[in-house]
């Protein structure tokens, strides 16, 4: 996504914190997989909203990483 969105191959290294190999491999396997990929992506997104509209994440929330684990503590809590 951050490819795509105009960053260079440096940049992400820098505000990731990778080796140009690890995203030149990250990169390599996106257009190896783009497909599928882009399905999850998709999916991902189409669940997010879901969650935004059920009222079980704001829109407000800026912490990643929270979004995340409420999203998969939710996943978890449905499959039981």
């Amino acid at each position: 996504m951050y490819h795509a969105g105009g960053m260079t191959v440096e940049e992400i290294v820098e505000d990731f914190e990778l080796t140009p190999a690890q995203v030149h491999t990250a990169l390599a396997y996106y257009y190896d997989h783009q497909e599928e990929i882009e399905r999850d992506i998709a999916e991902g997104e189409a669940y997010m909203q879901q969650l935004i509209a059920e009222g079980k994440v704001q829109l407000d929330t800026k912490n990643r990483d929270e979004i995340v684990r409420r999203m998969r503590e939710i996943q978890q809590q449905s499959k039981k």
